[in-house]
């Protein structure tokens, strides 16, 4: 005969500020959630299965803060904003693409505050639009 075990019950801890804590063992892995007890939202799930962790964290603001380093590293990593998506440095910033490089949007703006714009190919340089204006304002 099999030593299949059951599986245990679900195990939940009242926290302060009306959240709860509740472990809950399944076939095919754990999952441990942080809930609001007052709007039902699973506010942090930390899942534990077969392909690994998952983590995933809900809110109307959700903060990650390192003081030296934060890392992000995957096969794909996608960033995706409903809204608006701002990136920004108080120092350098840099971006490096072994591969092509596409940017779309409706209108781009680019300027360099001090200093120069610099474009360099290795090849040709295309510009193309209904007009190609220079040293106009």
């Amino acid at each position: 005969m099999d030593d299949v075990k059951p599986l245990a019950a679900p195990t939940s801890l009242a926290l302060a500020g009306a959240h709860e804590i509740v472990l809950t063992p399944g076939p095919g892995g754990d999952e441990l959630k942080i809930w609001s007890t007052q709007t039902g939202q699973a506010l942090l799930t930390v899942s534990v299965g077969a392909e690994g962790v998952c983590v995933r964290v809900s809110g109307a603001s959700v903060i990650i803060e390192a003081a030296e380093l934060l890392k992000l590293e995957a096969k794909k990593l996608v960033l995706s904003a409903l809204q608006e998506l701002v990136v920004a440095s108080g120092g350098a910033a840099a971006v490096t693409i072994a591969g092509d490089l596409s940017v779309v949007a409706a209108a781009q703006h680019l300027v360099a505050t001090e200093g120069e714009v610099r474009v360099d190919a290795n090849d040709d340089i295309r510009l193309e639009g209904e007009r190609v204006m220079m040293n106009c304002e």
